[in-house]
């Protein structure tokens, strides 16, 4: 697997999946932070593993663009997420009555 790959994946699936879940089973009425802290961890991790070359995609409209359509989809995705999960706390708010 290329690093890319593993990228990819860690932001368009495990970020969302983890940050959604935390605060379902934590706290569902701060579940709409979800995709917002969701967003803050893909560019922390963006950043971190893009660190010599984040300065020049800020300067590279290409780069930007590319950074910006990324984070968009992580936060399509992290919103998506967020809503399943706000349809499943209902169901189980519905069951328990």
């Amino acid at each position: 697997m290329d690093k890319y790959d593993v990228l990819n994946v860690l932001i368009f699936v495990v970020i969302p999946v983890i940050s959604v879940s935390v605060f379902f089973f934590m706290k569902r009425k701060l579940l709409w932070i979800a995709p917002l802290l969701s967003i803050m961890l893909a560019f922390v991790v963006y950043a971190v593993t893009l660190e010599p070359s984040i300065i020049k995609a800020f300067s590279n409209n290409e780069w930007r663009g590319f950074l910006l359509l990324a984070l968009l989809m992580q936060f399509g995705i992290a919103v998506l997420l967020t809503a399943v999960g706000y349809l499943l706390a209902h169901i189980l708010k519905r069951k328990n009555k």
